[in-house]
């Protein structure tokens, strides 16, 4: 069984989620848009480029995502 419980304060970690990602990450593969939206409103408030970033609708399709651009030596976090 799983769990997810939202609150301000998850959504203030998730929002520095993305202001850290924005830093430090080439592309972001978001996993569906209503639960990734404060980790996308820290990348946007950090200038990261929404070309670089792909909300997908499920884990499958950022998995085929990942497929397309991952390369030998890449980070994937």
């Amino acid at each position: 069984r799983q769990m997810c419980i939202r609150d301000r304060l998850s959504d203030h970690h998730n929002s520095e989620l993305g202001v850290q990602a924005a830093s430090v990450c080439d592309l972001v593969i978001l996993v569906g848009p209503k639960q990734t939206e404060p980790i996308a409103r820290g990348l946007k408030a950090q200038g990261f480029p929404a070309a670089s970033t792909y909300i997908a609708k499920d884990l499958a399709d950022a998995m085929s995502k990942l497929e397309q651009y991952a390369r030998r030596g890449d980070v994937v976090l």
